[in-house]
């Protein structure tokens, strides 16, 4: 169950991922390194809600100052059954109380870069069981730098060659795919920060969104020339997903509103639903 991903911010910061839940595989490969969750039993005929988060919407850059501080926006919660993950944070500029709600969510959200006007707003927190926080911004007068989203895997950064944090592979579907990967900080120069390999957006010159149902984090804009007056658009965070595997020889029906596709690998059949509020009922 992955959440939707956090946008980033037109200043720099990069959003953070969706929280990330699993119950297939072994070891620490659920949200934040953590242990893998009990699976769920399933009663026949019995429905299940689900939910799919769509990632966190960004701002056009118009009114510069007023949107360096709006910055974006949160993504939606994914539900399983009582399995919820919580929508990741947008990376934020001010570090006033609005913003740290919407800074903090599955994975955090990065902030701008502090400069000498102390915008840096530190780093920002994820939840347990979900991902990990965002990167504050430098606090030199000098400093350029812009904080990176936090990733399902790791935290996010600063620097130079700061990219998202990390998510978490899984090979639920039968093939490895990564998830649950921080946005990416857009610089204050006319560079892009790569994309990592985990659905989050690469910053700057370059900058994308949040892969699709990954729960990746939205990339930073920053700025073409060091200047307010050139800030660029940043990108909105990936939807999230929910993936459920079961023995074939169950029949999963999905209600109205959900968008679901079913594969086969080995014994079992996988659905994942990339859209969408509504229920799924299982039979024999």
């Amino acid at each position: 169950v992955i959440a939707g991903g956090g946008s980033g911010n037109p200043g720099g910061g990069g959003g953070g991922a969706g929280g990330y839940k699993t119950s297939f595989g072994t070891g620490n490969i659920s949200g934040r390194n953590s242990a893998v969750l009990s699976g769920v039993t399933i009663t026949a005929n019995t429905t299940y809600n689900i939910q799919v988060g769509a990632g966190g919407t960004t701002m056009a850059v118009s009114t510069v100052t007023a949107t360096l501080n709006a910055g974006g926006s949160k993504g939606g919660n994914s539900q399983f059954d009582t399995h919820v993950s919580t929508g990741g944070g947008c990376a934020n500029y001010y570090p006033d109380s609005g913003y740290l709600a919407k800074n903090s969510g599955g994975s955090g959200g990065g902030a701008v870069f502090g400069g000498s006007g102390g915008h840096n707003a530190g780093n920002s927190s994820g939840l347990s069981g979900q991902g990990f926080g965002g990167h504050g911004g430098d606090l030199g007068g000098g400093s350029t730098y812009s904080g990176s989203g936090g990733g399902a895997g790791a935290a996010g950064t600063n620097g130079a060659s700061a990219l998202g944090g990390v998510g978490i592979n899984s090979s639920i579907t039968g093939t490895s795919v990564g998830r649950g990967g921080g946005g990416s900080p857009g610089p204050w120069t006319s560079e892009t920060r790569a994309a990592n390999a985990f659905g989050g957006g690469a910053g700057g010159t370059s900058a994308t969104v949040g892969t699709p149902n990954t729960g990746g984090g939205g990339s930073g804009g920053g700025s073409s020339s060091g200047s307010q007056s050139n800030v660029r658009a940043s990108k909105s965070g990936g939807s999230g997903v929910v993936i459920l595997r079961y023995p074939f020889g169950l029949t999963a029906a999905f209600s109205v509103g959900l968008t679901a596709s079913i594969s086969q690998d080995g014994n079992f059949e996988v659905a994942q639903i990339t859209a969408g509020t509504g229920t799924v009922t299982f039979t024999n």
